[in-house]
């Protein structure tokens, strides 16, 4: 938000928490009557509005859809405070997407050069070569 209020100019405010929670639990209704759960990651002020903490990498959510993968390891690897994942691996490669979505944590898309406006992503792009067997 800040880089948008620099570029553009347009101002913005971080709206209170009251503001926040109502709006989640309005959020929350509204996709219960889609048959949708609500789930925020690791977002504490989100469970006073009632909304459940979700997880990429469900142990639990594996175990049912899965029962027959019994030789699993799924011990819990949270990535931060909060975080109920359990262990995974990665099988992608950070820095290929070039959408630049300013809040992705894959790729720095955002880190551009001044000279020529190319993203890591971007010039990767450009390397790639699509009859290779990896990234």
């Amino acid at each position: 938000m800040n880089r948008l209020a620099e570029e553009t100019g347009e101002s913005y405010r971080d709206p209170a928490d009251e503001n926040k929670i109502a709006l989640a639990k309005e959020l929350k209704s509204l996709a219960a009557s889609h048959g949708i759960d609500l789930v925020s990651c690791c977002a504490p002020l989100l469970d006073k509005a009632g909304v459940d903490r979700g997880r990429c990498i469900d142990p639990e959510l594996i175990a049912r859809l899965r029962p027959d993968l019994t030789d699993l390891d799924l011990k819990p690897r949270p990535t931060r405070e909060g975080c109920g994942c359990a262990a995974s691996r990665d099988i992608g490669a950070y820095n290929t997407c070039r959408s630049g979505c300013v809040y992705c944590y894959a790729t720095d898309s955002a880190a551009r050069s001044a000279a020529g406006g190319t993203s890591t992503a971007q010039g990767a792009f450009a390397k790639h070569d699509p009859r290779a067997d990896c990234l």
